[in-house]
């Protein structure tokens, strides 16, 4: 797997503290460049004989000797307090997870990731329904209880990401769709994200003045 963070102010996001329900300081458009969720439920969901594959421009790698498996969703837009709060929403058009189970697609597209509301919304389609709900909830890592974001269920801690459970809405969804019942707050994943934020008209200004300033001086010391 390869990442490329472009041009840009890229913002890892580790070691956060949220207070859900706030309002972001200076939130500042951001651009890129993906998110990581670890798939900590899939064991479960595979045992159970459901089966998660992308959509879209995502992509999912499964590392069966670790027991891991990732899905990447490339980051297209948002507004975020970086670096401060990370209070914002983090967008994912065109990409997605499908959980599939005897035929049956329960499609999950577009995700938003708000830490404002604590919650993910996304798209879905199962059959002939259709729309749009909170399927997840974020949640902060608690780095002193062990497995609340484990890599696998019971396994090492990453206090740096936070947790994604199942919402109402979204247990409601894979009940629904498959007869599942009763994974409202089960952690579906651990979810770390690399934002890239728009950079501002000003700063480009006083980059390209530099250097263009830069550029003059070259052309006087050659005269």
């Amino acid at each position: 797997m390869r990442r490329t963070i472009a041009a840009g102010i890229a913002i890892a996001v580790t070691g956060l503290t949220l207070a859900f329900g706030g309002s972001p300081a200076r939130a500042i458009p951001i651009a890129g460049d993906y998110s990581v969720i670890d798939l900590t439920t899939d064991p479960a969901l595979t045992a159970a004989g459901v089966v998660t594959t992308a959509l879209g421009t995502a992509e999912i790698h499964h590392y069966g000797i670790l027991g891991v498996t990732l899905a990447v969703l490339p980051v297209t837009g948002g507004d975020v307090d970086l670096p401060t709060s990370f209070l914002g929403t983090v967008e994912h058009d065109g990409s997605g997870l499908r959980l599939s189970f005897l035929g049956v697609d329960l499609d999950f597209t577009n995700l938003v990731m708000s830490t404002i509301t604590g919650k993910v919304t996304a798209d879905f389609t199962v059959g002939a329904a259709s729309g749009t709900a909170e399927i997840f909830d974020i949640l902060p890592c608690d780095s002193g209880a062990p497995g609340t974001c484990a890599t696998i269920p019971g396994g090492a801690v990453i206090p740096s990401a936070l947790r994604l459970t199942f919402s109402a809405d979204g247990a409601a969804l894979v009940a629904f769709a498959f007869g599942i019942p009763g994974l409202a707050g089960v952690q579906f994943g651990v979810w770390n994200t690399a934002l890239r934020a728009v950079p501002e008209p000003g700063t480009a200004l006083l980059v390209s003045g530099a250097l263009a300033g830069l550029a003059a001086i070259r052309r006087s010391r050659r005269a």
